[in-house]
């Protein structure tokens, strides 16, 4: 399956065999690796087009996270339109869905037509003005945005990797904001291109230089912040020295 998605993304079929021996073993994506997600994303990168469109005609709104689609309208008439549609373009890819838990949860209500609070994955979907974060994860993306902000004024060499890994966290929970229209998000991204910044200017004034990644790159098997470390430990070393 990853094979052929990647052949009709217009790769060659030598790179598109690589790739695809990388990313699975012995036919399957194993749960939980660092791959997973970009085989699923080449997997169903032409869903995920008709997943827009077919949104964006029908007013609907629509987030996926990995395997989780959540897909919503402000009109209850449309859930059988939404329920076929999901089916058969999941079925097209190859995909099934998971008969377990759509026994154990089916295809749920988003609207509160009953007056009721109605969550899906912390985010409230029964306000008449859209989507909101809860307030705990609200509180919580605002937190580990705020200690990736303070964590940049305060760098040091022993600190760079925990501040990139901070940041990663940061960056999650701005993407899990931007599935709501009431929420943290442009809070989240605001604290988290400060800290940018600041940890840019830090370098800078010591004179360490980034690469071609940013400091906090920590993907695919690159570690910029353990490279930085070690420039900047050798700098200190030096004037150590001098004095």
């Amino acid at each position: 399956m990853i094979f052929g998605a990647l052949i009709a993304r217009g790769f060659r079929s030598d790179t598109a065999a690589l790739l695809a021996d990388l990313l699975v073993i012995r036919g399957c994506v194993p749960q939980g690796s660092p791959a997973s997600g970009s085989a699923l994303n080449i997997l169903l990168f032409e869903f995920d087009k008709q997943l827009r469109e077919t949104c964006e005609t029908n007013s609907w709104r629509a987030s996926r996270t990995y395997d989780d689609i959540v897909v919503s309208s402000m009109n209850l008439a449309d859930r059988p339109a939404i329920e076929r549609f999901l089916n058969d373009s999941i079925a097209r890819v190859g995909l099934e869905f998971s008969h377990r838990k759509a026994k154990r949860r089916g295809v749920q209500v988003l609207r509160g037509h009953d007056g009721k609070r109605t969550e899906i994955h912390s985010l409230v979907t029964s306000r008449a003005g859209g989507v909101k974060i809860g307030a705990k994860h609200h509180q919580e993306a605002i937190a580990i945005a705020t200690r990736y902000q303070n964590c940049c004024k305060a760098l040091s060499a022993s600190s760079l990797l925990a501040a990139a890994k901070l940041r990663q966290q940061a960056v999650g929970w701005k993407h899990y904001s931007g599935q709501a229209r009431f929420g943290p998000y442009r809070n989240v991204k605001q604290l988290i291109e400060s800290g940018d910044r600041i940890a840019s200017r830090r370098l800078n004034a010591l004179g360490i230089a980034e690469g071609p990644r940013p400091w906090f790159a920590l993907d695919g098997g690159h570690n910029e912040p353990r490279r930085l470390m070690s420039a900047w430990n050798r700098k200190n070393k030096t004037q150590s020295m001098s004095a």
